[in-house]
Formats: structure tokens, sequence, C-alpha cells
């Protein structure tokens, strides 16, 4: 027994201390064990960790051969490739988020070299050889101003992706063919050289425990009609400002639309404030909040502090739609969440063909919102006009199952 032990394959696992990769290595890490016969090691990186990133961690559930390794404070990212080289062990990078931001991180070095200035300033997007334009003002917060630490930092680990044995992506071909495309044939990618591209995805988690506080979520979404709340929750870097989550709470408020609001303590400095913290926060989030918003909308809306268990609450029947700074991510979850329809619940893949259309006008929709939330000012009115147009698509949507 302790020889058949010994024999299986061993896999360190070095994750961002951010909710959403570590969500999504453990994902990694059960299928590794449970359908490949893996034992993992989970290095994660001590943080001002979150009762939701705890309770993740210390799940009793886990699978016996995972194992979570708690490492001081310190940053060695920068270091594994180097170590593991040494020890003539593979290393691959895991990347959580699209292949597309991936396609711009390994063009970042060559804009890097020719442009000069800030690249907020081009009068042109950005264009990544064989990819989809990127508009200048939707460039990453650490791309923004190259003359800060976080650019260097971000420039250094994008400067060693090559180094990698392989990529693993969390998507799939046919969810993001143009930009797989350019990476694996576009001669740009051919030459850096780009390592093999697998695309293993979506690791999503297909259930997760309910707290004491998620009790509570549910059971009001138990109370609310079917189809009729839109759930409002950013990822794990997607901190707003003070004006920004004001105008977030005024245009749901004026939208009159049932909610869900996962509200996080904004702040006037980096958008990514909160990255690796998320849920910690301490601060009364309503102090934040226009005054008497609680009251005035006590029945339709319900403010909760920083997390909301989002896959439980997107298959339940009262949920509707999501807003999101990470659509990617969001349209993942929801792969297999529940649809509501006239004839009940029914997978949202037996219903695919029929939604695909007005699902892609979604998906432009929350991503107008989106990029609106990371670099502008969202305006109450926009947020308004926005969940009226994603509640017409998913009424329409209804209607054309039915």
């Amino acid at each position: 027994m302790v020889v058949a032990e010994a024999m299986k394959p061993h896999v360190a696992v070095l994750p961002s201390p951010a909710m959403g990769h570590i969500i999504a290595l453990f994902e990694l890490a059960k299928r590794l064990i449970i359908h490949h016969g893996f034992r993992v090691s989970i290095l994660v990186i001590t943080t001002e960790a979150s009762a939701a990133q705890n309770q993740l961690l210390r799940s009793p559930t886990l699978p016996s051969d995972l194992n979570v390794v708690d490492l001081p404070p310190v940053d060695v990212s920068d270091l594994a490739f180097e170590i593991f080289r040494e020890l003539s062990i593979p290393t691959y990078s895991f990347f959580t988020t699209s292949t597309a931001l991936f396609a711009f991180s390994l063009y970042l070095l060559t804009l890097d070299r020719e442009v000069e200035g800030e690249f907020v300033d081009l009068p042109e997007p950005v264009q990544v050889p064989g990819c989809k334009a990127i508009r200048t003002e939707d460039l990453l917060d650490q791309v923004r101003n190259r003359k800060i630490d976080e650019y260097k930092w971000h420039l250094l680990h994008v400067s060693r992706l090559p180094m990698a044995a392989g990529i693993s992506a969390n998507t799939w071909d046919d969810f993001e063919p143009v930009s797989l495309r350019a990476l694996r044939r576009n001669p740009f990618f051919q030459n850096i050289p780009t390592p093999p591209v697998h695309t293993i995805g979506p690791l999503i988690k297909e259930d997760e425990p309910v707290t004491e506080s998620d009790t509570e979520i549910l059971t009001w979404l138990d109370k609310q009609p079917s189809d009729s709340v839109l759930l409002v929750a950013l990822c794990s870097g997607g901190t707003l400002s003070c004006e920004q989550f004001t105008e977030l709470a005024w245009g749901l408020e004026m939208s009159q639309q049932r909610f869900i609001l996962a509200a996080r303590t904004p702040t006037d400095a980096s958008a990514s404030a909160a990255f690796f913290n998320v849920g910690s926060d301490v601060n009364d989030q309503v102090a934040y909040l226009p005054e008497g918003f609680v009251k005035r909308t006590e029945g339709v809306g319900l403010v909760v502090p920083s997390w909301a268990p989002q896959v439980a609450a997107m298959s339940e029947m009262a949920t509707t739609s999501n807003v999101t700074d990470l659509v990617e991510t969001t349209l993942k979850e929801k792969e297999d969440t529940r649809i509501i329809g006239r004839r009940g619940r029914s997978k949202s893949k037996d219903v695919a063909a029929s939604m695909e259309a007005r699902l892609k006008r979604m998906e432009r929709a929350v991503a107008d919102i989106s990029m609106q939330l990371e670099d502008e000012i969202l305006s109450s009115a926009t947020l308004e006009a926005a969940v009226e147009d994603l509640r017409g698509e998913a009424l329409g949507a209804l209607n054309s199952i039915g």
C-alpha cells in the first residue's frame, strides 16, 4: 500500500492567492486526484484570508491525496521556474483567465520594446497578432502606467511564460477560437516560441458548502419570483472607487430590479486593492452606500458583505442574470447552471442552440458594463438601461424556449 502511494505522480501547485485562481486550481487538483490517480500539494502563500477562502482550504470533504501546505507571506513566484528547472521537474503555467489575455501578455514584451510613452495614449486600439483588437481604455490596470512597480512586476512574470513546458488554460476551443488559433498558428507566437497551449476547461465549482450566511441569502432567494433577481458580484480583483460604488447603488435602485449586491468596501487606490483578501473586509460596506439605500430597497434588494455563493445563487430559480467584471469566468460558471423556462428547469447545454444568439448579445451587454466598471465611472443611468436590456434579452430567450 505504501509502495502504491509512493508510485503515484506528485504535483506541486503554487496558485496566486486570489480566490478566483485558488478555486480553479482546486478543481484541477481534484480532477487530477479523482480521475488520474495523482497526489497534489497546493502551496498557499499566507495572506489575510477571508472566511470563504478558509472554508475552501480547510474543507473536510477534500480528497485525502490533496495536501494544503501553508507558506510564509513571501512571494516566491519569481523563483519557481528556476527552482524546478534545477530539480529537472517540468513546470506548467495554469492560466485561469482568458487566452486572449494570455496572448496579450506574450505580446506585451514587444509593445514594451516598440512603444514610447503610455499604452493608454495610443491613438489606435492595441492589435495583438491574430486576435481581436483591444481598446486602450480596456487595458489591464497593471499596464496603464508603465512607471509603477506593478507594471514592472507584471512584465517580469509575462517574460517568463515561454519558460513553461506548457500552458494549461481554463477554457475550451469553441469558447475562444480566435485567440487559441492565433496562439497555435500565428507566426508571431510561433517565433517566441509559445509553449503548447492545452485547453482543460471549464474548471468550475460544481457545488459548494453552504455556510450560515449563505443560508440567509438562499432563503431570501427562495422567497423571490422566478427569473427576477440580478446577482451583482465582482471578481476578487474587482474593487470599485467610492464614486463607482455610489453610482452602482443608484443604478440598481432606479432600475427597480430585484438584486443581490455583494458589496465590497470601495477604494480610490488601485482597482485590485482587495485582490488577495476578498471577503476579509471588516469595514461596514453599508456605510459607503447612499444614505437610506438599504431601507429604500428593503424587500427588493439584499446587500451582503464582500462575497456571495455564486454557484449556489446562480442555480436558484429566482436568479436570472449576473453583473460581473469578469464575464468569461461567469459564463463558465453558468455553463451548467439551470436555466428557467416555462417548462421548469433544464440544463443550459440542452437549450444552447436556441439561446446562442441572445446569449451573445447578453454577453456583449454585460461586457459593456464590465468595461465601465473597470475603467470608467459607471453612471447610474447606464446601469439602469443595461439592466433593462438584460431583462428584455432574458425574457426573449425564455419565450423562445417555451
